[in-house]
């Protein structure tokens, strides 16, 4: 039910000089804290002579003093997940200070997810006029409504002309609108936050209903709210016991920040382990297997009779981490993407390994043939293969996702990005549409968005056509098929080859399947063997033993392990790796990579 109950007449003069009151304490007071703690200073950390002026200011006889326990706040917590859980609709929580509380709600109900949009996505260059801006709009149409459908109704028309006047705000908005619609699960959603003013909520709830025109059904829900809205926003918040918003709003933001260093970290690590646990059977049929390795794979292994891998042992990785690790390092050195820059390191990088084969470990002739061209003084537009389907683009997009997740600063670029670090060697529209696929999916599963909303999201955000349509389709299938088809069953169907509609739906199935269990996860496609059928026996007879590992069509066990490895990795974070996998190959460098590519991102 929404509330229709008249604001109080005296509190009514005073809501609009509300937005100066607020921006005139936050430059007095607030220019030496850390105003990463917004207002819950202006509400908690305040002099005793302000905090008079400001309680006679709103007309409350509230106390503001440290009252709550950290131990109320989670019981209190707890119950809010309870009263949202009764709400119908996807919840949409907004972070950083909510992200506690949606982890807690995820577990319970198996749904929700959260997205960025704080001071730093909406204001441009730091400016926080733009924050004031939109308290001055809420204020304004509330003083102007005696009921909550009149000041919506006030609201959005204020929002609708704000984004008219203002690129800036038209971006933002419509952003949200494309992310959040591209992503919802139900018919419904709700916006979540903790308090203690509807600032976001009201504004991602405006850009749904501007730019989707009012067909969406909506809602929204703080834990706690300002006592002069608490009348009119009745039906919308939880608890008027404002101290616990404070402790509960640091402790969200100190969990985002601890969760995606985890994530980030889980990713790289977790993309060598798949490619380390992969190699020694990569190209194998599955009935000579278990002449060099023991079967099934249950951890690392080395085979000294594989052609091309003889000279690795046990937990090492092929040249897919290595270029992994060159796409992160390229970012950190630039604080983000450089086109210009990463193509010289990979000329750098090629000029080494084609001096010293040894120092080769399966670039892949896709990739090496690009590199070549590169260093013959071919432009990177040019000198990647336009007829490839291979599946290889993608394993050095996956930094990029970690480095430009949604909604923060130049993540809307991140699809131009992927494309354009796979057209260097795979020039072609499927492996480049593979490549943002990944990289979309990477950055979703950093912030918390479950894997199968995140798959969707991705489907969703990327054009369709008809050169692409195997791939879309057999992703679809594993969205569809994750719970009710064998690992079996999915690698006959998908096909454990190289080419992006094998590989990818491939992983993308296990991580679905196995969305709680890293190790589960990554062995299953590290199981990926060659299964000739019939048919491909026929066409591979009269070839030697290597020259059937690189003819055949199946045996990518590294790649299809590797995508694995940094999808579930990026999902559950470096905590759920055991320790038995830790012993990877340079373990403590990809660990370092992928925390310093998260903070490099954040400076």
């Amino acid at each position: 039910m929404v509330s229709t109950r008249r604001v109080n007449a005296s509190y009514s003069k005073k809501l609009n000089p509300m937005t100066a009151f607020i921006q005139g304490y936050w430059n007095h007071y607030v220019q030496t804290e850390d105003t990463s703690k917004s207002l819950t200073i202006f509400c908690h950390k305040n002099t005793s002579s302000f905090q008079s002026t400001f309680l006679k200011r709103i007309g409350s006889d509230v106390n503001f003093g440290w009252l709550v326990k950290p131990s109320t706040k989670s019981k209190l917590m707890d119950k809010f997940i309870q009263y949202l859980s009764k709400i119908k609709g996807t919840p949409i929580f907004l972070f950083k200070d909510t992200y506690e509380l949606m982890e807690d709600y995820q577990k319970k109900n198996g749904k929700g997810f959260g997205i960025l949009v704080n001071r730093e996505f909406i204001c441009r260059n730091g400016k926080e006029s733009d924050y004031f801006l939109l308290i001055g709009i809420f204020y304004t149409a509330l003083a102007q409504s005696k009921s909550l459908p009149r000041f919506l109704t006030a609201y959005k028309r204020a929002i609708s002309n704000l984004i008219q006047k203002d690129s800036h705000f038209e971006e933002v908005s419509k952003q949200i609108h494309d992310y959040v619609l591209a992503r919802k699960m139900e018919e419904k959603i709700v916006w979540v936050d903790i308090g203690f003013q509807f600032t976001f909520s009201l504004f991602c709830w405006a850009s749904i209903e501007i730019h989707g025109k009012g067909k969406v059904k909506q809602d929204f829900q703080s834990f706690t709210t300002y006592p002069w809205l608490q009348k009119l926003f009745a039906n919308h918040y939880f608890s008027e016991i404002l101290d616990a918003s404070f402790f509960a709003e640091l402790s969200g933001k100190a969990a985002f920040e601890k969760a995606i260093l985890g994530k980030s970290a889980g990713a790289m690590v977790g993309f060598a382990i798949g490619d380390a646990l992969g190699y020694p059977i990569a190209g194998i049929d599955k009935r000579d297997v278990s002449r060099f390795v023991k079967i099934p794979i249950v951890g690392f292994a080395s085979n000294v009779q594989h052609p091309y891998f003889s000279h690795l042992t046990f937990g090492q990785y092929t040249d897919n981490t290595t270029m992994l690790q060159l796409s992160a390092n390229n970012l950190i050195q630039n604080s983000g993407f450089e086109i210009n820059s990463y193509v010289q390191s990979l000329k750098k990088w090629g000029k080494v390994i084609l001096k010293d084969e040894k120092r080769q470990r399966w670039v892949g002739p896709t990739a090496l043939t690009a590199i070549k061209k590169l260093l013959q003084g071919y432009p990177y537009k040019t000198s990647g293969s336009q007829t490839t389907e291979s599946c290889s683009a993608t394993y050095r997009v996956i930094p990029l996702g970690l480095f430009y997740p949604p909604f923060s600063p130049s993540s809307n670029n991140l699809a131009k990005y992927a494309e354009q670090y796979a057209m260097i060697t795979h020039n072609s529209s499927i492996s480049k549409t593979g490549a943002v696929l990944t990289a979309l999916i990477i950055g979703d599963l950093l912030i918390g968005v479950p894997p199968q909303v995140a798959i969707e999201g991705a489907l969703r955000s990327v054009q369709w056509d008809k050169k692409n349509k195997t791939l879309f389709h057999r992703i679809h299938q594993a969205l569809q098929h994750s719970h009710s088809w064998s690992d079996k069953k999915a690698r006959t169907y998908f096909g454990t080859g190289s080419p992006i509609y094998q590989t990818l739906p491939l992983a993308l199935f296990f991580v679905l399947k196995y969305p709680t269990s890293f190790e589960k996860a990554v062995l299953a496609a590290a199981n990926s063997f060659r299964d000739d059928t019939t048919q491909e026996k026929k066409r591979l007879r009269g070839l030697s033993w290597e020259e059937q590992l690189l003819a055949a069509r199946g045996g990518n066990a590294d790649g299809i392990a590797s995508l694995t490895g940094a999808f579930i990795g990026a999902h559950l974070g470096l905590k759920a790796i055991p320790p038995k996998l830790r012993k990877v190959e340079g373990f403590k460098e990809l660990r370092e990579l992928g925390l310093v590519v998260i903070k490099s991102a954040n400076q």
